[in-house]
C-alpha cells in the first residue's frame, strides 16, 4: 500500500506548485485585510484547495490508465481504495497545520484566542471528510468528470448558508466549540461518516473490476 500512497503523494507534488501561490495568498489576505475573520476563512479554503489535489490523483489515474495496470498486481481492492482515504487524511493534516500556524500569527497580533482555533479544525475537518466521504465513491461509480459536480455544490453550499445566516441575523455560538465533549462527538461521527465512505468505495470498486 506504500507504494499507492508514493505515487499519489508524487502526484500531488507535481499539482502543488501551481496552487502553492493560492494557498500562500489565501493565508496572508485574510492576516492583513479581515484578521477578525482570518482564522475561519483560512479553515474553509486550505481544505478546499487541497481537495482539488486529492481529486488530481483520480484523473491522473485515468490518463495514465492506471486501473488496466492495477488489475495485473496483485493488490486487494481494499489496498487500492483505502489509498485514496488515507490520501485524505493526509491532506487534513496538511490542513490543520496551515490552520494551527494561521492561528499562531493570529495570537502575536491578539486577534484571536483558543476558543477560534477549537472552531477552525472543527470546520477544516468538517469539510475534509464530508467532501471526500462524497466525493471518492461518486468518483469510483461515475467518473472523474462527476467530481466536479460535488465541488461545485461545496463551493455552492457554504455560500448560500452564510447568506441566510446574514438575511436572518443568525449567529453561532462558538462557545459551543469550547466543551471537549462537542468536538469528541463531531469527530466520532466525521470518521464513522468516512468509514462508511470507504466501504461503499469498495463494494463499488469491486464490481467495477467486475465489469
Amino acid at each position: 500500500m506504500s507504494g499507492l500512497i508514493k505515487k499519489d503523494l508524487i502526484v500531488m507534488k507535481r499539482k502543488f506548485k501551481p496552487i502553492q501561490l493560492l494557498i500562500i495568498l489565501v493565508v496572508i489576505l485574510p492576516l492583513s485585510q479581515n484578521p477578525q475573520y482570518a482564522l475561519i476563512i483560512i479553515s474553509l479554503m486550505v481544505p478546499f484547495l487541497l481537495s482539488i489535489l486529492v481529486s488530481s490523483s483520480f484523473g491522473y489515474d485515468q490518463i495514465s490508465k492506471w486501473e488496466e495496470y492495477a488489475v495485473a498486481l496483485p493488490l486487494p481492492p481494499k489496498k487500492i481504495v483505502a489509498s485514496k482515504y488515507i490520501l485524505c487524511l493526509i491532506s487534513l493534516i496538511i490542513s490543520l497545520f496551515i490552520v494551527v500556524l494561521a492561528f499562531f500569527l493570529l495570537r502575536l497580533f491578539e486577534v484571536t484566542n483558543s476558543g477560534n482555533l477549537a472552531m477552525a479544525i472543527v470546520v477544516s475537518t468538517l469539510f475534509t471528510i464530508i467532501y471526500h466521504s462524497l466525493m471518492i465513491p461518486v468518483i469510483y461509480k461515475f467518473g472523474i468528470e462527476t467530481s466536479h459536480t460535488v465541488l461545485y455544490a461545496f463551493i455552492l453550499i457554504p455560500t448560500i448558508i452564510s447568506t441566510l445566516f446574514g438575511m436572518f441575523k443568525m449567529k453561532i455560538d462558538v462557545s459551543i466549540f469550547d466543551h471537549s465533549y462537542f468536538i469528541i462527538f463531531v469527530f466520532f461521527i466525521l470518521f464513522l461518516l468516512l468509514f462508511l465512505s470507504y466501504l461503499i468505495s469498495v463494494k463499488i470498486y469491486k464490481k467495477n473490476r467486475l465489469k
